[in-house]
């Protein structure tokens, strides 16, 4: 059994021509990065593209031999991406190789367009009386240049990006749902697609011990149906989502078989040059100057590839950005203290909407620690790993349009997501015109 859709009277249909608005924008700047971004030339793209041709001329997964990727195709990641787009190289592949890049890189926005629609759909839940919080959350992830970026390439990321937001699509949806063995079991099925796409995809799958905590709290009844929804999600992603990681284990000794460059990237002592374990980083302070970089990093890649922007913009740029999160940061605060002297004052009356937005909040909060513990302890090369967050950017999106819509005046809202959309699309044609002007005269041969 499932809740009915939310109440839903303030969807106006300005609202909804605006969000309309935002995917037509969206698809156009897509679609212009797919051409722009010169095939081989996103981020490990190659090595992606050999992995759907190893799977369909040889029929067998990428092996990692002595350090070198057997037909130069990627090792890191499971199938399910590469298995579902080969059917598009397989259709093109008689035109050329650059058409069958083509082919698979204009697949990639239509992947993320999904995603973008089941989006919309979590945040009308998460917010049902605040078109505003819509609207500024959907703008910021569908116009972000790096979800461009992502939306523009041959790369696993797009279908992760899709089954991150299915996840939260689902949590959000049974948020106010009795125990159900339909849901439990989908909800499994979801965190098993996703972990056989990437890896990330374990990173997020404490959430539904969240909200099966979460919603079994707010029924108050039913412990062993309970345990049961949470016990059978989890087990579908067991028995479905381990098996790529234990192959890895047996083949390399390790689940997820990272690339060190001959150990190029890992972590070294400053005073010394020496390699550092985990532990050393952390006993030997180096932990300081090497967790900053990666928050530093990781601020500035979240927003767009960093050498998409010319270095003289970087720090208004970037500064901006900044001030904006810094914003929303208080409004969401001052949000929450209000709500405590309410509960004080017993004036707090249910359904509140923070739990579902917790666990947007929590998905975004758990890939963003992941991510800065690799870049800080195990792989520098993650300090600009703003592209792994991508997964799970729709829930720094709701947090800071939840933020927004606390300082915004209801006679400031449009005016608020007009400059909102303007400033992103202008973000957009800054980076575009650094590819076009400079990084591809450069480098593309």
């Amino acid at each position: 059994m499932t809740t009915a859709a939310p109440p839903d009277e303030n969807w106006a249909p300005a609202w909804q021509r605006y969000t309309a608005g935002v995917l037509c924008a969206f698809l156009v700047l897509a679609y212009v990065y797919v051409w722009t971004i010169q095939p081989g030339y996103g981020p490990d793209e190659t090595r992606h593209f050999h992995y759907i041709q190893l799977l369909l001329d040889e029929h067998r997964l990428p092996l990692l031999i002595n350090g070198q990727e057997q037909g130069g195709a990627h090792t890191l990641h499971p199938p399910l991406y590469y298995l579902l787009v080969s059917p598009l190289f397989a259709l093109a592949r008689g035109l050329g190789e650059r058409a069958v890049y083509l082919t698979i890189k204009s697949f990639s926005p239509l992947i993320v367009l999904g995603a973008l629609l089941l989006f919309r759909s979590t945040l009308r839940r998460v917010f049902p009386r605040q078109p505003f919080a819509v609207a500024a959350a959907f703008t910021v992830v569908a116009l972000l240049p790096e979800l461009q970026l992502e939306a523009a390439v041959i790369n696993n990321d797009s279908l992760a990006i899709l089954l991150g937001s299915l996840f939260l699509w689902q949590l959000a949806r049974t948020w106010d749902a009795p125990p159900s063995v339909r849901d439990a079991a989908l909800t499994g099925l979801i965190m098993a697609a996703f972990v056989n796409t990437k890896a990330q995809g374990w990173t997020l799958a404490p959430l539904w011990a969240l909200s099966v905590g979460q919603r079994a709290v707010r029924f108050r009844t039913q412990l062993p149906a309970w345990l049961r929804d949470l016990g059978l999600g989890y087990a579908l992603l067991l028995l479905l989502g381990t098996w790529w990681y234990v192959r890895n284990y047996q083949l390399y000794g390790q689940p997820v078989p990272l690339d060190f460059m001959g150990g190029a990237v890992q972590p070294h002592s400053s005073r010394t040059g020496e390699l550092l374990t985990p532990l050393q980083v952390y006993t030997s302070g180096e932990v300081v100057t090497l967790g900053w970089r990666a928050t530093v990093g990781l601020f500035q890649s979240f927003w767009t590839q960093i050498d998409w922007i010319s270095e003289e913009y970087r720090p208004a740029i970037f500064g901006t950005l900044l001030f904006f999160c810094l914003l929303a940061l208080s409004g969401g605060l001052w949000r929450l203290w209000q709500l405590y002297q309410d509960w004080q004052q017993g004036k707090l009356k249910a359904p509140q909407r923070l739990p579902v937005l917790s666990l947007l909040a929590g998905g975004y909060a758990l890939n963003w620690l992941h991510t800065w513990f690799v870049a800080t302890f195990l792989h520098l090369g993650f300090y600009q790993g703003g592209r792994y967050l991508m997964p799970s950017i729709f829930g720094a999106g709701a947090v800071l349009a939840a933020g927004w819509q606390v300082l915004t005046p209801r006679r400031a809202q449009w005016a608020v997501v007009g400059v909102l959309a303007l400033g992103l699309v202008g973000f957009n044609v800054l980076c575009l015109v650094e590819l076009i002007t400079y990084l591809n005269p450069k480098y593309v041969h």
